[in-house]
């Protein structure tokens, strides 16, 4: 903590030192580096990775840096895979209760009770399938 006041590079470099005295380099950035980047990154107003990545770069050894850039890459590989699974459910749903609401099987009430799906969500939808039939 004693370092937090200090600017981005001093902090980051009191990070990057720790796995050094407690353990592999690899496991801190995979599981703690992220979180401890993003909080930095906001408390000293950096927007973007670039930002993020120009302070960070010239404190990491180059031995490290093939391992560092597999850490991070397939960070965002994950996620990006886990947002994907996100919007193929969101647009299933969506088609699901558009496909409900053309067959006139549920009124908007009884599928946001029946599915748990939010009452404005459910409407937004039937609002579409109103634009999209009316064409």
């Amino acid at each position: 903590m004693k370092h937090i006041f200090e600017g981005p590079a001093e902090v980051f470099a009191a990070i990057i030192r720790l796995p050094n005295n407690r353990g592999d380099l690899y496991d801190t950035i995979k599981h703690v580096l992220p979180i401890i980047i993003n909080y930095i990154a906001g408390v000293h107003g950096l927007t973007t990775p670039e930002e993020v990545w120009q302070v960070i770069a010239p404190l990491i050894p180059e031995t490290e840096m093939p391992d560092i850039m597999e850490a991070i890459l397939e960070e965002g590989r994950a996620q990006g895979r886990q947002e994907g699974r996100q919007e193929g459910r969101q647009e299933e749903r969506r088609e699901f209760v558009s496909r409900i609401l053309r067959d006139g099987l549920m009124s908007t009430d009884q599928i946001a009770t029946t599915f748990r799906i939010d009452k404005n969500e459910v409407e937004r939808i039937a609002a579409d399938v109103l634009k999209t039939d009316s064409h």
